[in-house]
């Protein structure tokens, strides 16, 4: 009996990395393209706003440094695993390269400002930090337009 119930483990997860393999090497269509570009674009949304929002209670003193920096340092991981991401995805077709040339350089330039205003948060330089405030509130506005379009 413990032979055959074995038999049925291995069978099912057989079965089951069978299906993940055909799972992951199956093309990726032109409209899954443009789902998980949206999804990287989220996350990048997601990374600004939170950047801004954090950025702005430090510089008003309603956040403690040491509670902004950890903050921080996680947005600025999401950012660049958003970028890193995009830069991984396969393009299926020239009608999606129109999405990848449009949202890379956002989620580089977006990555970029974020860890930009956490430097300067660190090193306390305000002129600094609220520069790269004022430049993420553009990329944020963009990123939103982008996810709200390719829903």
């Amino acid at each position: 009996m413990v032979v055959g119930a074995r038999a049925w483990v291995v069978s099912a997860a057989v079965l089951t990395l069978a299906g993940v393999g055909v799972a992951t090497s199956w093309p990726v269509t032109e409209r899954g393209y443009a789902s998980e570009v949206s999804a990287t674009a989220q996350q990048a949304l997601d990374a600004a706003g939170t950047a801004i929002l954090v950025g702005r209670a430090q510089l008003a003193g309603d956040a403690l440094h040491s509670y902004a920096a950890v903050a921080m340092a996680e947005i600025r991981e999401s950012a660049a695993q958003a970028v890193e991401l995009q830069l991984a995805a396969e393009v299926p077709g020239p009608g999606a390269r129109g999405l990848d040339d449009e949202l890379q350089p956002l989620l580089i330039a977006t990555a970029h400002a974020i860890s930009v205003l956490e430097e300067a948060l660190d090193a306390d330089d305000v002129p600094c930090a609220e520069a790269a405030l004022d430049q993420l509130e553009p990329f944020r506005s963009a990123l939103s337009a982008f996810v709200e379009r390719t829903r």
